[in-house]
């Protein structure tokens, strides 16, 4: 889930490459055993927990990321050839932003050739104006690929291919060590054994540190020397989720420990998540990682109300098994609690978010305007229906946000008796009661199924993408009609929208 700003200040300027030289230290993968070395002063990025399961061991982009030479370098670890054709289809699509079929194209280089002293085999595409150099090399079992790209436009671009070339031929096999873990949820795992795992994989990425939390509930890794801000983050954390729990109480079997990635620079995380601007901050479902960074150039503030914003769907995504609520509802809570201000003894919920993230006044301006969805459509869009919903990129929020405001304010006795009534105060409990069951139910059955004829206890871990649309929609609408369902729809609308024109106070 991503969280999208009205306003952001773009990144500053970067190092120009350094064309034709080497890192002195080379990336050493010790649990498949080899050294290779990357381009110098290439910013490494992390590498993603979804893309390491799929064999990605490295990346790194030129220092430029932005500049026409499109330079990306990459290593990937897999067992057969055609997964390595995929990854080298898959970088020139990221970098060029549009579909790549190798099947149809001929290499205009192909030559079997060593990297160091292991055969391999050297491969050069050029499609759309962008060369992919590639170096497959027999190690072991397996193979380590090389993908090494730059635009043809760009005058050095023969010097760069003799760059990328001198890394192939830096390939050296080395003593493998003991596998190392991915990072996945944490689930079924001791906070020590995942926070072993977390530290496993920062120590690949030059600059990265793991640091855990004391309840144990959140492993921060980051790139932040900043000490102080660091503490920050973890507190605000801590404090965060227990409010988000007594809120909405979590299971007494709930373990889950939450992955926090957390960049010292905007360029940094919009190079890790392959974002641009307008993006502060995201939730990965499929990594179930919390990724931001430290917004000082523009407002610190900014990043304790994403950190906040985002917690909240990650600890959402373990609350109902891996699944999602309607938009409304994720979002709604996440700028609620994104809205949280820390200054006293206990965090305190607010109507205010700072910079591009304030809600108040868009939903106002919708109000008057009359260009705020009807609750009929609004409540109940998909998650593409709610995004595109207009009239700009923000307004989805600021309508949902609005709405779970006066709902939960109402329930701590907060709201005017004039809109509010008594039977509003259980539209939450009956959504989100209904939704857990639902969903529960329905992974319960799928269980059962997929279970057939394999051994007793061996654990199936899905999630909602796993139930198929027409269940998933089933959940949805019997989580609706047991909260809104319950109440005179039109006659919410019409409070909601005096509350937010007379009531609801900054």
């Amino acid at each position: 889930m991503v969280l999208f700003l009205a306003l952001l200040a773009a990144p500053g300027a970067a190092l120009a490459p350094q064309r034709g030289e080497l890192e002195k230290k080379a990336f050493e993968d010790r649990a498949a055993g080899y050294r290779v070395k990357p381009p110098k002063e290439w910013p490494v990025i992390p590498v993603a927990p979804d893309a390491r399961s799929r064999g990605m061991a490295f990346q790194a982009d030129a220092p430029d990321w932005n500049s026409p030479i499109h330079g990306r370098f990459r290593v990937v670890v897999v067992a057969k050839e055609e997964e390595f054709t995929a990854w080298v289809q898959r970088v020139m699509a990221e970098t060029i932003q549009k579909p790549v079929t190798l099947e149809e194209l001929e290499a205009e280089l192909d030559e079997p050739t060593p990297a160091g002293k292991a055969p391999a085999r050297h491969r050069r595409w050029l499609f759309d104006g962008l060369f992919a150099d590639t170096w497959l090399i027999e190690h072991g079992t397996g193979k380590v690929g090389l993908i090494a790209t730059v635009s043809e436009a760009d005058k050095q671009a023969k010097s760069w291919l003799a760059t990328f070339e001198r890394a192939a031929k830096s390939f050296e096999a080395v003593a493998a060590g003991a596998a190392e873990a991915g990072t996945g949820s944490g689930s079924g795992s001791g906070y020590d054994a995942k926070l072993a795992q977390v530290r496993a994989e920062a120590e690949r990425t030059p600059g990265w540190r793991v640091v855990p939390t004391p309840s144990q509930k959140f492993i921060l890794t980051t790139s932040c020397e900043n000490q102080k801000f660091v503490e920050e983050i973890i507190g605000r954390l801590e404090r965060s989720r227990e409010v988000f729990e007594q809120d909405y109480p979590p299971p007494a079997e709930f373990g889950h420990v939450s992955i926090v990635r957390l960049c010292a620079k905007e360029e940094e995380f919009h190079r890790y998540g392959g974002t641009g601007g307008g993006v502060a901050g995201w939730f990965s479902p499929s990594t179930t990682e919390l990724v931001l960074y430290d917004a000082k150039d523009v407002d610190r503030n900014m990043s304790y109300a994403v950190m906040t914003h985002e917690a909240f769907h990650q600890y959402c995504h373990f609350l109902f098994g891996r699944s999602e609520a309607h938009r409304w509802f994720d979002e709604g809570h996440g700028d609620y609690y994104g809205g949280m201000k820390f200054d006293g003894p206990k965090p305190k919920i607010t109507a205010r978010m700072p910079g591009g993230l304030e809600r108040l006044s868009v939903i106002r301006e919708m109000l008057q305007m009359e260009t705020a969805k009807p609750l009929s459509e609004h409540l109940n869009f998909d998650h593409g229906q709610w995004q595109t919903q207009g009239p700009s990129n923000v307004s989805c929020y600021a309508q949902s946000w609005s709405i779970v405001y006066m709902l939960r304010q109402g329930m701590l006795g907060n709201v005017n008796p004039k809109v509010w009534k008594k039977e509003y105060a259980a539209i939450l409990p009956g959504y989100i009661e209904t939704l857990r069951a639902g969903f529960a139910q329905a992974y319960e059955k799928e269980r059962a199924r997929r279970g057939k004829g394999k051994p007793d206890g061996q654990e199936i871990e899905l999630d909602s993408s796993d139930l198929g649309d027409a269940v998933v929609k089933g959940i949805w609408k019997d989580a609706m009609g047991a909260s809104w369902g319950k109440v005179d729809l039109a006659q919410f609308e019409e409070d909601w929208r005096v509350y937010v024109k007379k009531f609801l106070k900054d």
